[in-house]
This record gives structure tokens, C-alpha cells and sequence, in this order.
């Protein structure tokens, strides 16, 4: 049994549904959908462009930030996950909707969950145009809620598919972002931990952070990072590393008989994948399979455009690693522990 399967979160049962999803969906297509279930977001073709749409929301982290009352958070993570999943398909964020659904309204709660989704809204240059507030005291206990977003974009081109050679160029992350917090919070009961805990692995000066506000660190949005390249004709693929973690999302960006390798060592280790680490005394390549190892997107580049794709990322201020590369093969991810 998985890490994630001994949180209760059963990666293969989730496939089956989304299998099941995908095909009662595609019964709907119009012949304006270019691509439907399975991407990081959808594509229609518009009058005269072509829109992505995506949705995503935050999970479980909303259950360690409700006790830290931590939830404007909550709103900006769920409008960064829909903005960067819309990045990943090549589009620039136009305007998102949300949900928020609550078992008893608290205007406090809903003022800080609104707060961080206009603030993520307003640093991707996308606007927050409308969405749904429900009071649902029946399905819901008081203090709980969920939030979600949608997002559509516009299409901003791009060059060919990925091939055998192209490099995998990886983008830090700023933590755990929004994905495998059903293990973290198994790892935060199995081992009495709480969330006012000095963080152990602290490398600054001055007094530790606590465990919490470790944890609860916002998810990075790229827009400024990748706007300058998403039209790039040497960038052949993006991934959003979230839910499924590296293992998983990296392969999604390739074509059929391709598969990434990673380079384990290629990138800064994040302290808090040492913490992981430590208390779960798995290895990184294990953790991979549910968290994004400290890279929130990954890019496939060809090599002769590799110098200037960093170049336009450095100009941004976004540093970048070469962390694999593109493979013929069945499929999935190779991890190649030894590195380079």
C-alpha cells in the first residue's frame, strides 16, 4: 500500500472514476471542442481564438488552515491552482468565477476567501468576474466550507510536440502548494505533531517558523514567469506539477511512446522536502509520487532553444534547473537517482 492510500486517497479508484467521467463527457463534445477531460485544461475554439478553460480547488489544506483562521490563503491557492493549470495548456488567464460553499455563513470567513482570490487574480492580470456563494447547513458542519475556481484563458500559440532529446526544465515551487495534504495531515496525527511546532529544518536566522506557517505557504503563480515564453517554438510542453505529484504529471504533457526521465540532485532541495523526509523516512523519489519535490511546473525545450528559453526566464527573475529529459519509451517517468 502507497503512502497516499494509507491517508485514505486511492490514486487507481480516482482513475477509474475520471475514465468513467471522461466518456459520459465526451458524448457532449461539439465539434468547437479540441480537446475535453484529461488535460490541464480544456480547449475551444472560439470565434476567431482559441479558449482554455480549467477548475480546480484547494482540498484538505483548508482543514489546517481553518486552525490558523488562515483562509484569505485558501482563496488565493485556489484561483493560483485554476491560473497555473490554464499556464500549463499555453493560455493567458482571462477571468475566473468561483464557488464557495459553507455549512454556516461567516462574513468574516467569506471576506478573507475573497480577498485571496482577487489578490492571485490581480497578480496573474485576470479578473474575478462572478461565482456562487452557498449556505448549505444540511451537507456542510458549521465552520467547514470549500472553495473553488474556473478559469478561462486565451491561447497564446506555441511551438511542436515534445521529442526524445528535449530537455525538462524545471521552475521552483514555494512549498507543498495546494496537493497531498490527506498524507500531510496523517503524518501531523501519527506523530502528535502540531502546527505550532518550531519547523525543524529552518536555515535562516532568527527564530524558526512553525510548522504551519511552513505548510500553509501559498502556491506560486507563473504568469509572469512564463507569459514572455509561452508562444515559444522551442518550449514543446508544460506540466503543472499538482495533483499526482511529478510522477504523475510530467508524462501528461508528452505524446504516446514518450516518457520523462528525472535527474534526482538536479535542483534544490526545498527544506520542507527534508522534513518530509525525514519524519516519513521515505526517499524522494517515493514522495514524488504525491507532492511536486520543490518544481511546481516543468517545461520541455528543445536544446538549441534552451539558452535563450532561460535567458527570457532570468529577465523575469525566475531561476531554472534542467532537471531530465524527454525519452522514447512506454510511457510515465524513469527516475534516474544518480543524476546526470
Amino acid at each position: 500500500m502507497s503512502l497516499y492510500e494509507e491517508a485514505g486517497v486511492h490514486r487507481g479508484r480516482a482513475a477509474r472514476a475520471i475514465a468513467a467521467v471522461k466518456a459520459l463527457a465526451e458524448a457532449t463534445y461539439t465539434p468547437e471542442v479540441l480537446e475535453g477531460v484529461g488535460g490541464f485544461a480544456a480547449r475551444f475554439a472560439g470565434p476567431g481564438e482559441i479558449l482554455h478553460a480549467s477548475c480546480d480547488g484547494v482540498g484538505t489544506k483548508i482543514l489546517l488552515a481553518r486552525k490558523r483562521e488562515d483562509h484569505r490563503t485558501m482563496g488565493w491557492d485556489a484561483a493560483a491552482m485554476v491560473i497555473n493549470d490554464l499556464l500549463a495548456s499555453r493560455s493567458l488567464p482571462l477571468f475566473l468565477l468561483d464557488y464557495v460553499a459553507m455549512g454556516r455563513l461567516r462574513h468574516d470567513v467569506l471576506e478573507a476567501l475573497f480577498e485571496g482570490l482577487a489578490l492571485a487574480c490581480q497578480a496573474a492580470g485576470c479578473a474575478l468576474i462572478g461565482g456562487e456563494t452557498a449556505e448549505l447547513p444540511d451537507l456542510l458542519p458549521p465552520g467547514h466550507y470549500d472553495v473553488v475556481a474556473f478559469g478561462v484563458g486565451r491561447g497564446a500559440g506555441g511551438g511542436e510536440a515534445p521529442l526524445p532529446g528535449d530537455l525538462l526544465l524545471g521552475l521552483p515551487s514555494s512549498g507543498l502548494h495546494s496537493n497531498g495534504f490527506s498524507l500531510v495531515r496523517k503524518i501531523l496525527r501519527d506523530g502528535s505533531l502540531s502546527l505550532e511546532d518550531p519547523f525543524p529544518f529552518w536555515e535562516g536566522s532568527g527564530e524558526p517558523p512553525s510548522l504551519g506557517d511552513v505548510l500553509l505557504i501559498p502556491t506560486r503563480i507563473y504568469r509572469d514567469s512564463l507569459a514572455p515564453i509561452l508562444g515559444h517554438r522551442g518550449v514543446t510542453g508544460l506540466s503543472h506539477i499538482t495533483g499526482g505529484g511529478l510522477c504523475e504529471n510530467i508524462p501528461r504533457m508528452l505524446p504516446p511512446r514518450l516518457q520523462a526521465e528525472i535527474w534526482e540532485g538536479t535542483w534544490p532541495l526545498l527544506p520542507v522536502y527534508r522534513w518530509l523526509m525525514a519524519v516519513t523516512g521515505k526517499p524522494l523519489k517515493e514522495l514524488a509520487i504525491v507532492f511536486n519535490g520543490g518544481l511546481g511546473m516543468v517545461l520541455a525545450v528543445r536544446p538549441e532553444a534552451l539558452q535563450e528559453v532561460r535567458e527570457a526566464l532570468w529577465k523575469t527573475g525566475e531561476p531554472s534547473y534542467v532537471v531530465g529529459r524527454v525519452a522514447e519509451g512506454s510511457g510515465g517517468l524513469v527516475w534516474r537517482e544518480e543524476g546526470l
